[in-house]
């Protein structure tokens, strides 16, 4: 079962929920604003016990602050067979006052341990390229698993676009 409320304001807040082999399972994604910071914060229990978290931060912007989960990104997926959902999503950071890329953090979460793809996100003004689309790079534990590593890499376009 996936129970979903959506993004609603500037602090906004959505919260997942399945089971699985593993146990019940509730993330949280918080995006909150403190004068010129910026704070994401997903967040993650396992039987009501914390179980990880993934936090990042854009400080001190003085134009335009990005840092937005991409919602088409949040999955849960058994991509391994057993019975254990893996938690995805991807969220877009940057400080910008202009159409430049900002970066794009690609996660799936499994038994804890955080598999990240990083890279660039592709900008296209009326279906033209612009800027970005620099190679994503995944980190050791991604490359670790061909299993995640294909499937992330086949949602990275979709996920990394932008249209403005």
């Amino acid at each position: 079962m996936l129970t979903v409320a959506a993004l609603a304001s500037q602090a906004h807040a959505a919260d997942y929920t399945w089971t699985d082999a593993a146990g019940a399972h509730a993330v949280t994604l918080a995006r909150t604003a403190s004068g010129d910071d910026v704070e994401l914060k997903v967040s993650a229990t396992l039987d009501g016990r914390p179980d990880w978290a993934v936090r990042d931060y854009v400080k001190a912007c003085p134009v335009d602050v990005i840092l937005d989960v991409v919602p088409k990104s949040i999955e849960m997926r058994d991509l391994l067979g057993n019975g254990r959902k893996q938690f995805l999503f991807a969220y877009k950071i940057g400080c910008r006052g202009d159409v430049s890329a900002d970066q794009v953090k690609y996660f799936l979460i499994d038994a804890g341990t955080k598999y990240v793809l990083r890279g660039e996100e592709i900008v296209t003004v009326n279906g033209k390229f612009v800027d970005g689309g620099a190679a994503p790079v995944p980190n050791a534990d991604l490359k670790a698993q061909p299993a995640f590593l294909r499937y992330m890499t086949k949602h990275w376009r979709g996920i990394s676009m932008r249209n403005d």
